[in-house]
């Protein structure tokens, strides 16, 4: 098994059996965030200079980096583990080495203890933690200070003796003695300004100032307070003397509470009375974990410290404004909703001396930060910089936020939490932070995604669990407004009897979502739906001797409507719905020789059309199934699957594409996750593991998460707090990919050399041959079985080869991949152009229609000029453009174009609105001509001119396929490229996840000179045996015409010759078949071209007694015949006559504007012959 990284920091494991392969892709992980986040602290970790946040959870100390100042942090990295409860953290350079180390005590169950933590490389790499003390009870409280001026940092803890000094030599070995006994709390600081640290203390009621001396030993300066009431001691200037002041926080009860503030009058340590600062709100109710903290600093860039407090009881942050040193403001609040929040500090963001909040709060394990918006204490809504999911019991996969895109849900009791992750781009990445739905859903369980109230959204259905000496149950539904912002909240039932189980289903047929639930084990429970979210009063359906669990609802005699299942220790059977509404009287009892609780689920496990019992038997060890004999929910004994250890979770489908139901299950020894296959007929082969890194799978959820037409499934695992989706790579194959480049420099294809895209590479077995092009990168992909492969390049390109001509590649066994490269090498430099143009809507009377120029470089040197494009200004009205014109007259637009390179093809949109009828006629053909100007360099002069003939029409079918050189095209021009053009438009109601358009190319075309000439989004090309061409559009999400017509539509556009063989009279057909996700195929019209001689004839007036050059030509035009010409006539391309002359056999044409001419020339029998010029 091998790992690999991708910049998105999805971790990536890669697994493969029996031709099936997974790659499991993490939403979130224990990396993301903490498990009940206890203690923050600010310190610069990296050496960037930027603050970063050290934070200490349940389990585990990690830091994330400040990503350059924006507000924005990294993934959490680990400091320590196993860190149980955290008392305190301080962050200090321990061993001289000049980096940041990290210093923490814990409690461990039975004692408090101290470690310290080398940062390895100051970028916050660290080792493994070091004992500063291994017995007794330390660190409760401990400060990190140089407390002998030895210049190292020292730690002083509270321990079960008094304060004791953790003296440092230098290197981070410390040695222990006991400075103060009888010590509930302590402060270090340097009260009298001799540069000593001295000591605050708490010694039953007393507060008491400690002076250190210089040979070490400690003198009471004062008592200060001789009923201090308080456990936290802080300090600061607070007055702006010069000295370091000393403040309290002053508790009696829930009744008096008070910041209490100790001025030190003359900077030696001489304490005033205490002043009361801040009268804190009374509490009805304390608790010893209550949780406080005070921090002095700078709030509102006065240069003066106010005072920042949180407290958990109240769920408050507030702050303080210092207003005159001696007094202090009314309270200010940064937060009321800061539930159980159990730390904060202020932190400088960017160096800019304006301070903002982090806070950790526990439940829900989020650290939030609210910034400083203007310097002056104005504070924003929290943005947390972490993200956490504490033991997910369950995952649901829907289209939350309306972009037809599946997203997931999770359900989690560990922090309250619902929330919902976000799918960005539909194939499966999940970069945006979660999103949260609610973090006050206590215990929250059976998060489900379902439209509750019909308004064609996906709601959020939930149940919550209050512990306490009365229980209270409530089974909840969130209101989404559609963009998955959830709006309200819904109680659907609140009770105290057990609510063990319930199951969001239509369980009466009338097309909106019930519950169906577990009561006191003894009761099924149904809640109907009035349709709008309101519920009816509950119906119970009583069953003493039931024992129900876990139950799982479907149709199990077959009669269409959904029936109840259950397995529990007193009885096995299921509850038929009796009259399709939900009326479970009926109890079936299924024959069983054990008694047991079981996990059951429903499946057609033996492939004969009705739904068979699969069951987890953790007491056993055992997965198993019973068979549906008759389709009427008479079942047979059970069979055994297989033995797995602890199987919580379980799903079927058909994982490897056979036709039949597979199993996935988890365990929790062995192999973690495993595929069970299926053989049709409901015997299993031996399981084969897909991870070993899922701990405890708590739910699994079958869907296509990256829209590649493959089913993969979503996990949730209880024990590491993990959220991931297992792609399906389908059967494994051999693959064969590669780059190509193009060796314009002449010094061989680098790295650096250009990159070839929409190039045609083929690799073949025998007989068989797979294509496909290039992407935009250049690079290619194809997949192979066991077998010898020769891949070349198909596509041909003028004046460039291939080397190498050919890779041979023989596979042995699957899941290979060989790198094959080419270097496109050019024989000579030169330029080459070509100009195409596309219609992109139909042409309708009186509506706006759509085209698409394209300007390609086949050439070795960049290309710069300019196009014109003439029409028909009868016809069309000019709208708008994606680009500016350089000049415009009435029929004719002129665009410039700048350093096209090498094989890049650049377009320009257009616009015009289609007149109304009579200006323009149903069937009339109209055109565009799209001329290069002055490319006189070019090798290939013909492809510099284009034009588009288009039939007006009425209504049309938007799924169609064009050919735009029509239904004839003269003998003469069978060697040049015929454009088709595919259509496609998603005409129904939703998105369509995915588009396929299968097209089969006549046996009359040369499908190696295919050639991709644009289309409107990305897509794969896999082309078969030179004729099945498969355009594949995976996470299209093509729109709804219904919600956005233009959103709705796409097409591909190509260009492919005949075959050498073609001939006068040969017709070439094409038609399209279009697969929308897994609809049946839309096919389109066929389009018919024929091969014509279109050349005007006489016995005595043949084309071939006509000779024109030079042609193209630039000035002037020359008539070579044996023939007598009496009338010569040029039109352009709409038709109008631009010369008229008798008996003239050289016309010059130097002030025609570049482009197609036609030449009409009558001899003296008054027959005519036309040809065609070209002005350039």
């Amino acid at each position: 098994m091998s790992k690999f990284y991708i910049p998105l920091l999805f971790c990536f494991n890669f697994f493969s059996f029996a031709q099936v392969g997974f790659q499991p892709h993490t939403v979130i992980d224990s990396t993301y965030g903490y498990s009940q986040p206890q203690k923050i602290t600010i310190a610069d970790i990296d050496g960037d200079s930027f603050p970063d946040v050290v934070v200490g959870s349940s389990g585990k100390i990690s830091w994330q980096k400040n990503l350059n100042g924006t507000g924005n942090f990294s993934k959490t990295k680990t400091v320590a583990n196993n860190t149980y409860s955290i008392n305190s953290i301080a962050v200090a350079e321990i061993d001289g080495d000049g980096f940041q180390d990290v210093v923490y005590s814990i409690w461990n169950g039975s004692q408090s203890l101290a470690f310290w933590v080398k940062n390895i490389d100051g970028l916050g790499t660290f080792s493994s933690p070091t004992a500063i003390t291994t017995t007794g009870s330390y660190g409760s409280q401990l400060q990190v200070v140089d407390w002998d001026n030895d210049n190292d940092m020292d730690v002083i803890c509270s321990s079960s003796s008094g304060i004791s000094l953790f003296k440092n030599n230098g290197t981070g070995t410390f040695t222990t003695s006991t400075i103060l006994s009888n010590s509930s709390a302590f402060h270090i600081t340097d009260l009298n300004n001799d540069n000593l640290m001295d000591i605050v203390r708490v010694n039953g009621y007393l507060l008491q100032a400690y002076e250190q001396n210089t040979n070490g030993t400690l003198s009471l300066l004062e008592t200060m307070d001789s009923f201090a009431q308080t456990s936290r001691i802080f300090s600061g200037d607070v007055d702006g003397d010069g000295d370091i002041d000393i403040l309290t926080i002053f508790e009696n009860g829930g009744s008096e509470r008070r910041i209490k503030w100790y001025q030190n009058t003359n900077g030696l340590g001489t304490f005033a009375n205490n002043v009361i600062l801040v009268n804190l709100p009374n509490l009805t109710v304390t608790s010893s974990n209550d949780q406080k903290k005070l921090e002095m600093t700078d709030l509102d860039g006065d240069n003066k410290l106010d005072i920042l407090f949180m407290e958990s009881n109240t769920t408050k942050i507030a702050w303080y404004k210092n207003m005159t040193g001696t007094t202090f403001g009314s309270e200010q609040i940064i937060s009321t909703n800061a539930e159980s929040v159990w730390d904060i500090a202020s932190i400088d963001l960017n160096n800019n001396e304006t301070k903002d909040i982090l806070a950790a709060t526990y439940k829900n394990g989020d650290i939030s930060l609210y910034k400083n918006t203007n310097n002056l204490g104005s504070f924003s809504a929290p943005t947390r910089i972490s993200y956490y999911v504490l033991f997910p019991n369950n995952v649901d996969v829907g289209d939350i936020d309306g972009d037809g895109i599946k997203d997931i849900l999770s359900s989690s009791n560990g922090d309250n939490k619902l929330a919902w992750y976000k799918n960005v781009s539909g194939t499966g990445t999940f970069t945006q932070p979660q999103q949260i739905i609610s973090n006050t859903t206590t215990q929250a369980r059976n998060g489900y995604l379902r439209d509750m109230d019909g308004d064609g959204d996906l709601d959020v259905v939930a149940t919550y669990f209050f512990d306490d000496t009365i229980d209270v149950y409530k089974i909840l539904w969130f209101k989404n407004d559609g963009n998955g912002v959830f709006t309200t909240e819904n109680t659907i039932y609140t009770g105290t009897a057990d609510l063990y189980y319930i199951t969001p289903v239509d369980i009466d047929s009338d097309g909106d979502i019930d519950i169906v639930a577990v009561l006191n084990t003894t009761n099924l429970m149904v809640l109907r739906n009035n349709g709008n979210g309101t519920f009816q009063s509950q119906q119970l359906y009583n069953f003493p001797t039931a024992s129900f669990s876990y139950i799982t609802i479907d149709d199990i005699d077959g009669d269409g409507d959904l029936d109840v299942i259950n397995a529990n220790s007193n009885k096995f059977g299921w509850y038929e719905n009796t009259n399709g509404l939900g009326n479970f009287t009926i109890e079936h009892i299924i024959p069983e020789t054990s008694s047991f609780t079981k996990r059951i689920y429903t499946s057609d496990l033996d492939g004969d059309g009705d739904k068979d019992i699969v069951y987890i038997y953790r007491g056993q060890n055992k997965i198993g199934w019973y068979e549906n004999t008759d389709g009427q929910g008479t079942f047979g004994p059970a069979t055994v699957i297989a033995t797995v250890t602890k199987a919580l979770s379980l799903t079927m489908y058909d994982v490897d594409g056979d036709g039949d139901n597979d199993i996935v299950c988890d365990a929790e020894q062995g192999d973690r996750l495993r595929w069970f296959k299926n053989n049709g007929d409901g015997t299993f082969e031996t399981p084969f593991a897909i991870t070993n890194e899922l701990l405890r799978m708590s739910s699994i959820v079958v869907a296509d998460m990256n829209a590649d037409g493959l089913l993969d499934f979503v996990t949730s695992s209880f024990d590491d707090s993990k959220i991931a989706w297992f792609e399906n790579l389908g059967l494994l194959q051999n693959k064969i990919q590669g780059t190509v480049r193009t060796d314009i420099a002449a010094n061989g294809c680098t790295n650096n050399a250009t990159i070839v895209p929409n190039l045609l590479v083929s690799t073949t077995k025998g007989s068989t041959t797979f294509s496909t092009f290039t992407n935009n990168d250049g690079n290619y992909l194809l997949y192979a079985n066991e077998d010898e492969y020769t891949t070349t390049i198909e596509s041909p390109l003028l004046q460039y080869e291939p080397n190498p001509l050919s890779h041979v590649t023989n596979f042995v066994g699957i899941n290979q991949t060989e790198q094959l490269n080419f270097c496109m090498q050019p024989t000579t430099l030169f330029d080459e152009l070509e100009i195409n143009m596309y219609k992109l809507d139909e042409a309708r009377p009186g509506f706006q229609a759509k085209y698409r120029i394209h300007i390609k470089n086949n050439g070795t040197t960049s290309g710069t000029g300019t196009l014109s494009v003439t029409y028909n200004n009868g016809k069309f009205s000019f709208i708008t453009a994606s680009q500016s014109i350089e000049s415009q007259t009435a029929n004719t637009l002129t665009f410039a174009f700048n350093n096209v390179l090498p094989f890049q093809t650049t377009t320009i949109d257009l616009t015009f609105l289609v007149a109304t009828i009579p200006s323009v006629t149903i069937g009339e053909s109209v055109s565009f001509i799209t001329n290069i100007n002055g490319n006189t360099n070019d090798i290939v002069q013909s492809n510099n001119t284009y034009t588009l003939q288009q039939t007006i029409v009425g209504s049309y079918d938007p799924n169609d396929i064009t050919v735009l050189e029509g239904s004839q095209i003269p003998v003469e021009n069978i060697d040049e490229y015929l454009h088709y053009i595919i259509r496609y438009q998603n005409t129904g109601n939703f998105y369509a996840e995915r588009v396929r358009v299968e097209n089969i190319l006549d046996d009359k075309l040369d499908w190696s000179t295919f050639q991709l000439e644009s289309f409107s989004h990305s897509n794969r090309v896999e082309i078969k045996d030179g004729n099945q061409v498969s355009f594949i559009f995976n996470a299209i999400y093509l729109a709804s015409s219904d919600v956005d017509e233009e959103g709705s539509k796409g097409y591909i556009a190509y260009k492919i010759k005949p075959k050498s063989t073609a001939a006068l009279g040969d017709i070439f057909n094409n038609t399209a078949n279009i697969f929308f996700d897994f609809n049946p195929p839309i096919v389109t019209n066929t389009v018919t071209t024929e091969v014509v001689d279109t050349t005007l004839q006489t016995p005595d007036f043949s084309v071939d007694d006509i000779k024109i050059f030079p042609n193209p030509t630039k000035s002037i035009v020359t008539i070579n015949t044996d023939q007598m010409v009496t009338k010569v006539e040029i039109y352009n391309q709409v038709g109008q006559v631009v010369f008229n002359g008798n008996a003239v056999y050289e016309i010059n044409v130097s002030n025609f504007m570049n482009g197609i001419y036609f030449l009409r020339i009558t001899n003296n029998y008054n027959q005519v012959i036309t040809k065609k010029i070209v002005k350039n």
